[in-house]
């Protein structure tokens, strides 16, 4: 949890800045999945009932969530350099997205 922490506060600005990256975290401990999605959506796969009563305690309360139709994910040449760095931050483990997952 603690590594996880450190590379959200390391990376934010740049996730939340450049829109080529999906944020996908799993616990294999709990079998829990959390996605931060480039439109700044939150899924939750797994402990669904864990995820709603932590962010209910946050303050977050049920609602529609709307995507505007036309928009763009801008993807910032200054911001590469942040991308190189994220890539390097670990020895990532790839799997394959499933259709629906897909963007």
């Amino acid at each position: 949890m603690e590594q996880t922490s450190l590379f959200i506060r390391r990376f934010s600005d740049f996730l939340a800045a450049d829109g080529r990256f999906d944020l996908w975290v799993h616990s294999a401990t709990d079998h829990a999945t959390l996605v931060w999605d480039r439109h700044d959506q939150l899924f939750g796969y797994g402990p669904v009932d864990l995820f709603v009563s932590r962010l209910r305690e946050m303050g977050f309360v049920a609602g529609r969530v709307e995507v505007p139709g036309q928009h763009e994910h801008h993807y910032r040449a200054e911001m590469d350099v942040h991308a190189a760095d994220l890539l390097a931050a670990f020895d990532w483990r790839h799997s394959p997205l499933r259709p629906e997952d897909e963007q």
